[in-house]
């Protein structure tokens, strides 16, 4: 019976991680695409504004949706997946911890994002456990 329940516990984990991809991909190729739109949506942004602003922006959805087509690559093949979702940890940790150097200079939404962005990787980490598991089978 305890089989049964690895069976919902991985088609869990794997419908969370196609979920955190999916989310991940779209964002990425936004900020790939109107990356002078992203300070307006995300914390994320260096202090000045500008050209440099928006290769950054660029760069950081390029990373993005790079890492999470890895991922969404990996689930489809049914291994590896939890190495991709560490990796997505991995960009989510080094983000907020860039941007909580900072955190007195934040306004009250972006710190809200920060939150989120610590929530993010809260979640990331689970499935990376949960994925972890299933990958050893």
């Amino acid at each position: 019976m305890g089989g049964g329940r690895h069976v919902v516990g991985h088609a869990a984990a794997v419908r969370a991680a196609r979920m955190l991809a999916a989310g991940r991909i779209a964002v990425g190729v936004a900020q790939m695409i109107a990356p002078q739109a992203a300070p307006r949506l995300l914390p994320a942004r260096p202090a000045g504004a500008g050209k440099e602003a928006s290769t950054l922006t660029r760069g950081l959805g390029i990373r993005d949706t790079v890492v999470a087509a890895g991922w969404w690559r990996a689930l489809d093949r049914g291994h590896n997946a939890a190495e991709w979702a560490w990796l997505q940890v991995a960009a989510d940790v080094a983000d907020g911890a860039g941007t909580m150097g900072r955190w007195r200079a934040l306004d009250p939404r972006e710190r809200g994002w920060i939150v989120a962005l610590g929530a993010l990787a809260v979640v990331d980490t689970a499935v990376a456990v949960a994925l972890g598991g299933l990958d050893e089978d």
